[in-house]
């Protein structure tokens, strides 16, 4: 099965003919997919530093830490696309990232933070229509606007998992003031004329 990207190219391609396609990956569609083991909320693990995080921050933050390939992308609405290491899954929404990436790399679960995550936020980023990546391997984090597919815009080198979600919301608030995300963020009420002006 292709991936969100691969399964957009065709209503993409008309409009932009100039673009590479990207060649066809095998994907894994997760479905009600659920973990073989149980996750519930445990204690950090020693290794762990960054026991005031979000799950999903906390898990790509130990895993920048021990130079681990995880690539998020999506390009909507086509759920959000994973890849760690040489797999590659699809899911219709975020929290199911994490669950994933702790049982591919054997992470201890943390328990979640009551206040606002990557995790949530990301799912935000989602709903809002706006693409994004972010990629860590090799102790770098890359965090940008846009996909593979159209282009990569805005890119980033925030040091820490941290600093990624500042940046985006900077960034969106920059490149799509119009958004629900930044407006909604901000306080603001969405309208269906914000949707129709050019960002």
């Amino acid at each position: 099965m292709a991936t969100a990207l691969d399964r957009a190219a065709p209503a993409r391609m008309e409009r932009t003919a100039w673009l590479p396609v990207r060649p066809v990956a095998h994907v894994v569609k997760q479905e009600n997919w659920r973990p073989s083991i149980d996750y519930r909320p445990s204690v950090p693990s020693r290794g762990c530093k960054n026991r005031n995080m979000g799950r999903l921050e906390s898990a790509l933050q130990r895993l920048h830490e021990e130079g681990k390939a995880v690539e998020i992308t999506w390009f909507w609405d086509d759920g959000v696309d994973v890849k760690a290491g040489n797999e590659i899954r699809n899911f219709d929404a975020v929290a199911e990232i994490t669950p994933w990436l702790q049982h591919w790399y054997r992470l201890t679960p943390t328990p979640q933070q009551a206040d606002a995550s990557l995790e949530t936020e990301l799912q935000k980023i989602y709903d809002s229509e706006i693409n994004i990546t972010l990629r860590i391997g090799g102790n770098r984090i890359l965090v940008a606007l846009g996909n593979d597919f159209i282009r990569l815009d805005a890119k980033g080198n925030p040091a820490s998992m941290a600093e990624v979600l500042p940046w985006l919301q900077k960034a969106i608030h920059k490149h799509y003031p119009m958004s629900q995300y930044d407006v909604e963020r901000l306080g603001g009420t969405f309208t269906s004329e914000m949707a129709e002006i050019p960002q």
